[in-house]
C-alpha cells in the first residue's frame, strides 16, 4: 500500500499546485471566522501550516500554489490587489524559508528523530512566521494608513507560527506511511481513545461548563496527549495537540465574557504559551518514546545478533566455518536415524594431519590456517554429501550417509578418499605442501548407532592407526578393550600420585679406574597395590601423554634430595644423583623455577644433576640453551642422556652447560662384537674429552664390556654388571664401604 504522498506525487504539477492553492484559499477562509480584529489575523492561522507541508511534501516548486491561495484569500478581505499580492508574497517567503531551516537543521517534521529537534521545530517556526508578518504589516499599513502596525503584526506573527506549529505536524505525520500493521487489541484502543476525546470535547464546549474558570476544562484534555504519547505514536498525538489547541482557541473566542478583564493582547500571549507549551510537550513525549522504543527495538536486534554470533561460536569454526564436534554429534545422531530408517551404512571418519605443527614453525601460521581452509573445502566437496566437521587443531571429522559398504570394501573406499582429499598438494602462496594423514573409521550399524560411540570408535581407529603408522584403521572391539585399559590405568596413576605410591630406585655408577661408587641414577618405579611394582615403560609414557610427568617428575627431584639428606644424616658419604627429564617438564616456560622450587635451598654445592635426552635436548635448542644454563646457575650439574642417537651440532654442543655424556646402552652392548659401534663409542669418548666432559657408559652387563670400556679411557659406567636399581635402604651399606 502506497503512503499518500506518493499518490500525490504522480499527480501532474499543475494539478499539484491546483490543489494547494485550493487546500489554502478553503482553509483560509475557515479560518477567518476567528480573526482578531475581524477580517485581519487569527490566533492560529492553519493555512500557514498547509503552506509549510505543501513545501516540505513537494519541494520550493509548489510555492505558485501557496502564492495563488494567499492571494485569493486576502482578496476577499483587501479591496487593494497590490496589498493581496504582498501579503500573499510573505506568505510564500514564509513556507520556503521555513521548509529551508527545517531540511537543514530538524530533518523531517513528520517523523522526529529526537526530543531537541521539536524545540528547534518550533524555533524556526517562530522565526520564519516573522517574515510574513512584517510583510502583512507593511501592506496594512500602506494600505490602510493604520497606527497600529505592532499589533497587527503581532496578531499576525502568532497565527502564523501557531498553525505551522500546530498543523505541518499533524499533515506530514500523517502523510508518512506505516507499515506496522496495529493489532486488533490496539485498533479498539484507538477507537476508545477517539471517542472519549470526542466526548471530552463536547462536554468542554457544552453551554454548562462556561461558569468554570478560564482554560480550566481545557487542561481536561491534556491526558489524551500524555495517553497518545505512551501508547500509539507522533500521527496520534499530533491529532490530539490540534484538538486540544482548537479547544483552547475555541474556548478563548466563544467565552469571550471569561476574560473581559484582560487585555487582547494578554490573552493572545497566553494563548500563545499555551499551545507553544503543549505542542512542545506532546511532540517531545511522543519521540522521546518513539526514540526510546527505537532503542529497545536495536538492543533486541544486538542482543539477537550477539546470541546468534555466539551460538554460531559455539557451534562452528572460526576458521574454516565447518561444524565443531559438538554440532557434528549432532547432525551424526540425525544422519543415524534417517540411516537406521533406511536401512543403509554410515561410515564415520577422524583424521589428524601428521606433524602440522611443523607447517606452522616452517612457513608460519598464516600459511597454516590457509592449508587448513584448503582442507575444509576439499572434504567438503563430497559428491555424495554427508557431514564435515573441524574437531580441533589439525583434525577433522567426516560421516558419509548411503554408502553400501561391508567391511573387506571400507579399504578400497579409504584409499579412494585420501587419494581424492590429500592426493594432489597444497598450495599457498609460492608454496606446494604435501600433507600426510592418518584416518580412523567406524562404520553403522555394524559398531552401533549412537552417534557418541561411533565417534569414540573412529577416535580409538585414529590413535590405533597412528601407533601402528598405518595410514587408516578400520575400528575393531579390541580397540576399545585398550583403551578401556589406558582408562583404567590413567584412573590409577591419578590415585598413584595422590597416595604417595611411586618410589625412587637408585642405579649406581661406577668409576671405570677404581670400580668405586661415585653417584646414582633415580629410577621412578610404581608400586601398585593391585599391580605390583610397575615397569616404567608401562607408565612413564602415560604420564608425559596427560602432563601428569610435570607433578611425578618434581616429586622425584624432592624425593632424591630428601634422600641425600637421609643420607648425609646417617653419616655416610652422599652421592651425586641424577634425575631424568621429561621432555614435557623441559617445554614448561617455568621449567627453571620448577626446578629451583623443587630442590630449595642448598646449604653447600649441590650434587644434583639432570639427565636430558639428546634429542629432545635439540628439539628447541636456543630455548633449552637458555634454561639449562639458568638450571647450571643453580649449581645443577647437566647431563646429555642416549648420547649418540642424536643430531647434535658440535657447535651448539659447546653452548650447552654440559658436565656429562652417556654413552646410550645401544652403542654398549654391540660394541665387543660390532666394528662401527666400536668406533662410535671412542668417538664419543675422545670428544667428551676434547671438551673436558666426562663419559658414563649405559648398560655395561659383562666384564669384557668393562674392560674394553676402560681400555677406550672412559670414565664412569652403570649397568647390570655392577648392580640393578635398588631401594636407598639397600645401598646405605654399598656407601659405606666405599
Amino acid at each position: 500500500m502506497q503512503a499518500p504522498t506518493a499518490l500525490i506525487r504522480e499527480v501532474p504539477y499543475a494539478a499539484q499546485v491546483c490543489l494547494v492553492a485550493i487546500a489554502y484559499f478553503v482553509a483560509a477562509q475557515l479560518s477567518l471566522s476567528l480573526a482578531i480584529p475581524p477580517g485581519y489575523a487569527s490566533p492560529v492561522w492553519p493555512p500557514s501550516g498547509l503552506a509549510l507541508a505543501a513545501a516540505l511534501l513537494f519541494g520550493g516548486r509548489i510555492w505558485p500554489g501557496i502564492w495563488i491561495g494567499a492571494a485569493l484569500a486576502n482578496i476577499t478581505v483587501e479591496a487593494s490587489f497590490f496589498s493581496a499580492a504582498l501579503i500573499a508574497s510573505g506568505n510564500a517567503l514564509e513556507a520556503l524559508a521555513a521548509r529551508a531551516l527545517i531540511r537543514r537543521y530538524v530533518g523531517d517534521p513528520g517523523a522526529f528523530r529526537r526530543g531537541e529537534d521539536v524545540v528547534k521545530f518550533i524555533l524556526l517556526c517562530a522565526l520564519s512566521a516573522a517574515i510574513a508578518a512584517t510583510i502583512a504589516a507593511l501592506a496594512l499599513a500602506a494600505g490602510h494608513n493604520t497606527l497600529d502596525g505592532f499589533r497587527n503584526w503581532w496578531t499576525w506573527w502568532q497565527g502564523d507560527a501557531t498553525g505551522m506549529i500546530i498543523v505541518a505536524p499533524l499533515v506530514l505525520s500523517w502523510c508518512v506511511r506505516d507499515d506496522a500493521a496495529w493489532p486488533r487489541q490496539k485498533k479498539l484502543e484507538a477507537a476508545c481513545f477517539g471517542l472519549l476525546l470526542a466526548l471530552t470535547v463536547y462536554a468542554i464546549s457544552a453551554d454548562r461548563a462556561s461558569h468554570f474558570a478560564p482554560f480550566s476544562l481545557t487542561f481536561v484534555s491534556l491526558p489524551f496527549i500524555i495517553w497518545a504519547g505512551f501508547r500509539f505514536g507522533q500521527r496520534e498525538v499530533a491529532s490530539a495537540i490540534a484538538v486540544v489547541c482548537g479547544v483552547a482557541v475555541w474556548y478563548a473566542l466563544e467565552r469571550r465574557e471569561l476574560f473581559a478583564s484582560v487585555p487582547l493582547n494578554e490573552l493572545l500571549l497566553m494563548l500563545l504559551t499555551f499551545i507553544s507549551m503543549v505542542v512542545a510537550t506532546g511532540l517531545v513525549l511522543a519521540v522521546v518514546v518513539s526514540e526510546r522504543s527505537r532503542a529497545t527495538e536495536e538492543l533486541r536486534r544486538k542482543h539477537e545478533r550477539v546470541a546468534s554470533q555466539v551460538q554460531k561460536h559455539a557451534q562452528y569454526d572460526s576458521l574454516t566455518g565447518l561444524p565443531n564436534g559438538v554440532l557434528f554429534l549432532e547432525r551424526l545422531a540425525h544422519l543415524l536415524q534417517a540411516a537406521g530408517r533406511s536401512g543403509g551404512k554410515v561410515v564415520v571418519a577422524v583424521l589428524d594431519i601428521d606433524r602440522f605443527k611443523n607447517i606452522n614453525d616452517m612457513h608460519g601460521r598464516h600459511v597454516g590456517d590457509a592449508v587448513l581452509t584448503q582442507i575444509a573445502a576439499r572434504l567438503s566437496g563430497e559428491p555424495n554429501g554427508g557431514i564435515v566437521a573441524r574437531i580441533s587443531g589439525a583434525r577433522f571429522a567426516v560421516a558419509f550417509p548411503g554408502l553400501e559398504v561391508e567391511g573387506g570394501t571400507v579399504a578400497a573406499l579409504a584409499d579412494e578418499k585420501l587419494a581424492r582429499w590429500f592426493g594432489a598438494p597444497y598450495r599457498v602462496a609460492e608454496n606446494e605442501l604435501g600433507l600426510s594423514v592418518r584416518m580412523g573409521l567406524a562404520l553403522s550399524p555394524d559398531h552401533g548407532g549412537e552417534a557418541d560411540a561411533l565417534f569414540m570408535y573412529a577416535e580409538s581407529a585414529l590413535q590405533r592407526a597412528k601407533t601402528a603408522g598405518d595410514r587408516y584403521l578400520l575400528y575393531t572391539p579390541k580397540m576399545s578393550e585398550r583403551v578401556a585399559e589406558r582408562l583404567s590405568l590413567e584412573n590409577q596413576l591419578r590415585q598413584a600420585i595422590e597416595r604417595e605410591q611411586f618410589v625412587l630406585h637408585y642405579q649406581p655408577k661406577v668409576d671405570l679406574d677404581t670400580r668405586q661408587v661415585v653417584g646414582f641414577e633415580a629410577l621412578i618405579r610404581w608400586r601398585s597395590p593391585e599391580l605390583g611394582l610397575v615397569p616404567p615403560l608401562r607408565f612413564i609414557p602415560l604420564l608425559e601423554e596427560t602432563g601428569m610427568i610435570l607433578e611425578v617428575g618434581s616429586w622425584a627431584l624432592r624425593r632424591a634430595v630428601l634422600d641425600q639428606r637421609l643420607w648425609a644424616g646417617e653419616g655416610v658419604r652422599v652421592p651425586r644423583i641424577a634425575v631424568n627429564v621429561s621432555p614435557i617438564q623441559l617445554r614448561q616456560p617455568n621449567f627453571v623455577e620448577r626446578v629451583e622450587e623443587a630442590v630449595g635451598p642448598a646449604s653447600g654445592p649441590s650434587l644434583i644433576d639432570l639427565e636430558i635426552t639428546e634429542t629432545h635436548i635439540m628439539a628447541d635448542i636456543e630455548s633449552t640453551i637458555d634454561k639449562l644454563t639458568r638450571v647450571h646457575a643453580l649449581g645443577i650439574g647437566i647431563a646429555i642422556d642416549d648420547f649418540g642417537t642424536g643430531y647434535s651440532s658440535l657447535a651448539y654442543l659447546a653452548r650447552l652447560p654440559v658436565q656429562t655424556l652417556k654413552i646410550d646402552r645401544a652403542f654398549v652392548v654391540r660394541m665387543v662384537d660390532d666394528e662401527e659401534a666400536m668406533a662410535l663409542v671412542q668417538t664419543i669418548i675422545s670428544l667428551a674429552r676434547s671438551l673436558k666432559l666426562t663419559t658414563v657408559a649405559e648398560g655395561v652387563e659383562t666384564e669384557e664390556q668393562a674392560d674394553l670400556l676402560e681400555l677406550l679411557r672412559c670414565d664412569q659406567m652403570q649397568g647390570f654388571f655392577f648392580s640393578a636399581p635398588k631401594p636407598r635402604e639397600q645401598l646405605t651399606g654399598l656407601l659405606r664401604a666405599g
